[in-house]
């Protein structure tokens, strides 16, 4: 995928005191859009974002906006994050009521994403490929911090892409650009990274190295 691959920094991994600082840098340094984890603290251990923060970041950036719902019944939220300023709504395979949470994004106007966490078959996913326009894979376990990259994630995006599904197939945990250049030979075509970017202090380099380019 090369030089087509898009590459999405995340807010997660930026100096949130200086959150519209880091924004603008990456902005510069060619990032093709911004990630934003939302977490409730119960199907993971963190709290993250409201719709508030949001908000505020939609107004720092024309960036396109990814927000991944990782909380219990994310189709009560969609419509919020929406109306906040997301682009682009995540919710992960395994909610309780993908259907809704589907239609509930739809409605609101903004595209779907759906993610697959490291302990969930490609299987799960299957039903509604034709439904979404971005996969999800998550190479590195959300449930605790510090989790090491998981090298049979990227197996998910060959099979994604022998199921059928032609859309935007996204990985994102521990991405290097020794990684990103495997994802992206295995069908990735976007990259979501927090620290290898954040923490760079040539953050369009580090950019640059996640796309190949």
């Amino acid at each position: 995928m090369g030089s087509d691959a898009k590459v999405y920094p995340s807010v997660l991994g930026c100096d949130l005191l200086h959150l519209r600082d880091e924004i603008e840098d990456v902005e510069r340094g060619g990032a093709d859009g911004l990630h934003i984890d939302v977490l409730d603290g119960r199907s993971t251990p963190m709290i993250t974002f409201g719709p508030l923060v949001v908000q505020h970041i939609r107004r720092a950036t024309r960036l396109p906006l990814n927000v991944h719902l990782m909380i219990e019944k994310p189709e009560r939220f969609a419509f919020q994050f929406a109306m906040a300023g997301a682009d682009r709504i995540f919710f992960d395979a395994h909610t309780e009521n993908p259907p809704a949470t589907i239609d509930g994004i739809r409605e609101a106007g903004k595209l779907v994403g759906m993610s697959l966490r490291p302990a969930t078959p490609v299987d799960e996913a299957l039903p509604y490929l034709d439904l979404v326009d971005m996969v999800l894979v998550l190479s590195t376990d959300p449930s605790a911090r510090g989790h090491p990259f998981v090298p049979e994630s990227l197996e998910k995006l060959t099979g994604l892409r022998e199921a059928g599904f032609k859309g935007q197939l996204a990985v994102y945990g521990g991405i290097t650009p020794e990684i990103a250049a495997t994802a992206r030979a295995a069908g990735a075509t976007a990259l979501i990274s927090g620290s290898s970017v954040f923490r760079a202090e040539d953050r369009a380099k580090a950019i640059a190295e996640l796309r190949g380019t």
